[in-house]
């Protein structure tokens, strides 16, 4: 539930910084792409350019007869995997395959080491161009997120299953006095109910079962 609700915040975070940042500057270049005679009216009759397009609207005095200050095309969003290693999100758990990543819709990347390989894409605006102050607003953002990401232990939490492991199966994933929350950030499960046994130990592959 914890990460549940700081993935919402986050969403809401974005949206929040999306309204600060909206009509700041023309819409992109693909959203302009209006059928001189679908066009619907965006602006009084006079309108300069310039304010057209701080009001968010796309301005085109090419046609007679028309609108030229009118409303963009609804925004599409495409999903990208992200190059920083900074921005990967963990999507997964440790020794994940491509395959079980890539069906929960999620990127997967076997390197560097110490990192997530399977992590969740970013939504990207298609065809946006972005000025000094959108970029200031959204690397804000990604900082921020990060920040909350980290507060979710930085990994999906891993399930009772998944940690369900005879003491004499599990597999090493910390060092002596590990943590409970420095194991959970490797994404590992931690028992410490039973003495002389590996606390910090990699969770079970899906494909086994318990004995």
């Amino acid at each position: 539930m914890e990460q549940k609700g700081i993935q919402l915040l986050s969403v809401i975070l974005i949206l929040g910084l999306s309204a600060l940042t909206e009509g700041a500057e023309a819409p992109a270049p693909c959203r302009c792409n209006v059928d001189p005679k679908s066009r619907n009216n965006c602006g009084p009759p006079g309108v300069t350019a310039e304010q057209c397009e701080n009001a968010g609207c796309c301005f085109s005095s090419e046609v007679p007869g028309v609108p030229w200050c009118f409303s963009p095309l609804a925004k599409k969003y495409k999903k990208v995997c992200p190059a920083e290693v900074k921005l990967r999100r963990n999507c997964g758990y440790p020794g994940i395959p491509a395959n079980v990543c890539e069906a929960r819709g999620c990127c997967f990347e076997s390197k560097p080491p110490a990192v997530p390989w399977c992590f969740f894409p970013l939504l990207v605006e298609e065809g946006l161009h972005m000025t000094m102050e959108h970029k200031g607003c959204w690397l804000l953002a990604i900082v921020l997120i990060l920040g909350l990401s980290s507060l979710a232990n930085g990994y999906i939490q891993l399930s009772q299953e998944q940690c369900a492991q005879q003491p004499s199966a599990r597999v090493n994933c910390g060092f002596p006095y590990i943590s409970a929350e420095a194991c959970n950030n490797r994404g590992c499960c931690f028992d410490n109910s039973i003495a002389g046994v590996i606390w910090c130990f990699f969770p079970r592959a899906e494909e086994e079962c318990v004995i």
